[in-house]
């Protein structure tokens, strides 16, 4: 099974459509927190007046508006699906795949594991770059640990 993990990230590694689709993720999240926008599919309004308001958005605030907007990824994702599954069986190498002294259950479990690592990957990525575009656009305003953190009980 390690060896069909191996194959599928190197077959991955050489397709173009991971690419796009991390392009695409990076893309979406540097919009999202530079641009000061939201997007994606919400439930209701409440988190988008909050955000959509005058003030200057910080760091924390442009992470909050990535994680609304990630619904959006999930349609993303599906192509990681068809990249990961769908070539095996529309280029019927399944089938060799069997042969050669795999079990389907294993063959299904490795493609698993290799779309939830990559979706994981992909996911971690997004948000890396929701942070990065936050500091690269000078949003200094909330500290990711507070001062009061390490605060003696006496006073210094």
């Amino acid at each position: 099974m390690l060896n069909q993990l191996r194959t599928d990230f190197y077959r991955l590694s050489h397709t173009l459509g991971i690419y796009l689709t991390l392009l695409f993720a990076m893309g979406y999240s540097a919009l999202i927190t530079g641009k000061n926008i939201i997007g994606g599919i919400m439930v209701t309004t409440d988190s988008m007046a909050k955000l959509n308001s005058t003030k200057i958005w910080t760091l924390k605030d442009g992470i909050n508006a990535s994680t609304l907007s990630s619904s959006l990824l999930v349609y993303a994702f599906i192509g990681i699906f068809v990249m990961t599954v769908g070539y095996e069986f529309s280029q019927k190498t399944y089938k060799n795949t069997l042969v050669s002294g795999i079990t389907r259950t294993q063959f299904i479990i490795s493609k698993y594991l290799v779309m939830l690592i990559n979706i994981f990957v992909l996911s971690l990525v997004y948000f890396f770059t929701s942070i990065v575009t936050g500091m690269l656009s000078s949003r200094s305003g909330c500290k990711l640990i507070p001062e009061t953190t390490f605060k003696r009980g006496y006073n210094e």
